[in-house]
């Protein structure tokens, strides 16, 4: 194993270090008091407790003068080993409520392209959470506002919850271990980071320095107009005037939830809704973005299941970067070629005389990320996280039916006129996507 793998170091903490200093002597100097991990194997803050005599000199020095002495006993730093195994749980929504939604989203579907306010307090602070109208937002797209629209959905807030309980039994364990002197606050958020990210690999938010990442941007980031910080709480819009999808009531989940969102935006900035494209799906006002995407460069960064969009949309200049399903740990790779994707399809705009190019993603907390380090480096140019709302030009791959597309199959077919796409394509959907059958008898 080698001890200090600069490439990893460097995927994980680029952020960190301040320029002109090599990423050993970075690590050297801070990020081992840190807690930060000098290569994917080998984790400090589980060494020491693992190995107490360690505790006085330093994981590392210890490890180098004892563990790797030839014949010298293996220690196991898997976290499955060392700590308990977090917990992983979200209430789900009632039946009656949801039968209540449906009914609503039916027959009010076309206020969903309208503007909406929905204002909440978070202890002291009220908070406006802005929907825009697409009318609105389309017109600044055609007028050639750039614009970025970072989103944190409501899957995000929940694995966010989780990571909290977790830390909250993890620091209870410590306690009865009596080892909770030897951590500061920010290690153990960040042992609790990795026992979820080992427990549950595939959801990413939890990756290595990832989330430090995230809420150190938002925190400190300029909001300007052309910036739409979104949120969201629900898993698909609601006519109903509520803040969380799952409940009227706002309990002690809830209330959690809210007091993370308040650490992290001021309620001196405007929030916008992150669901605007789900919105837009079910008032069908969603169907004018491919006539727009076609006036320009475009750029979609996402999974190989939607890279065939350029074609089903009929886009004269298109470009796909894959974001792999596991890509956390690869966000600074990722970020690269975004920007060096971005430069082309600028040459491109100028070459053809069109407006600023649309970059498209689709990842959440992943997109958000991205999309705050683009729009710093470069404002002139859409940066744009559809997420799901994609699927709808996917319909026949039915790894992409979210429950929220199940919910309402014809509404979404209706009214963003997809039989009539489908049947271009050639493309015969399966219930209860298809359009129904006419009866003989009707």
């Amino acid at each position: 194993m080698r001890i200090f793998d600069e490439a990893f170091y460097v995927s994980c903490y680029r952020e960190f270090i301040p320029a002109g200093v090599a990423p050993l002597e970075h690590f050297l100097e801070f990020g081992e008091k840190l807690g930060y991990k000098p290569n994917a194997y080998f984790d400090p803050l589980l060494y020491l407790i693992v190995v107490p005599e360690s505790r006085s000199g330093g994981a590392l020095i210890h490890y180098l003068e004892h563990a790797v002495d030839e014949g010298g006993d293996e220690i196991d730093l898997t976290i499955s080993a060392v700590l308990p195994v977090p917990v992983s749980y979200v209430p789900q929504q009632p039946d009656d409520m949801q039968a209540r939604d449906r009914e609503d989203n039916l027959a009010y579907s076309r206020q969903f392209g309208l503007a909406e306010t929905l204002r909440f307090r978070v202890d002291e602070r009220e908070y406006s959470l802005i929907a825009l109208s697409a009318d609105a937002f389309f017109e600044r797209l055609e007028s050639n506002q750039a614009c970025a629209y970072p989103r944190l959905p409501h899957g995000f807030w929940d694995c966010v919850h989780n990571l909290q309980t977790a830390r909250a039994l993890l620091s209870s364990w410590l306690v009865e271990r009596q080892l909770q002197n030897i951590f500061t606050d920010a290690q153990i958020d960040r042992l609790a980071a990795r026992a979820f990210d080992a427990f549950l690999p595939e959801m990413g938010v939890y990756n290595e320095n990832f989330l430090d990442e995230l809420f150190q941007g938002i925190r400190t980031e300029t909001v300007s107009p052309d910036y739409f910080r979104s949120v969201s709480f629900k898993w698909q819009p609601t006519i109903a005037h509520r803040i969380f999808g799952r409940t009227d009531a706002i309990g002690e989940m809830e209330s959690t939830q809210l007091r993370t969102f308040a650490d992290l935006f001021g309620a001196d900035s405007p929030v916008y809704e992150s669901m605007i494209w789900k919105r837009w799906v079910y008032s069908g006002d969603i169907k004018r973005l491919p006539v727009f995407a076609r006036s320009r460069p475009v750029v979609l960064v996402g999974a190989n299941r939607v890279k065939a969009l350029g074609e089903r949309w009929k886009l004269p200049s298109f470009t796909h970067l894959e974001i792999p399903l596991l890509s956390y740990n690869q966000r600074y790779a990722i970020l690269d070629l975004c920007k060096a994707a971005t430069i082309e399809a600028k040459a491109e705009a100028k070459r053809i005389g069109s407006g600023p190019p649309l970059i498209m993603l689709q990842g959440g907390s992943l997109a958000c990320w991205l999309i705050a380090r683009l729009h710093h480096w470069d404002p002139a140019v859409f940066y744009l996280d559809f997420g799901q709302s994609l699927h709808i030009w996917f319909l026949d791959n039915q790894e992409l039916w979210m429950h929220w597309l199940k919910f309402h199959p014809r509404l979404v077919m209706e009214n963003c006129e997809l039989d009539a796409f489908y049947e271009e394509l050639g493309i015969a959907l399966e219930a209860p996507f298809a359009r129904p059958a006419i009866s003989d008898t009707a």
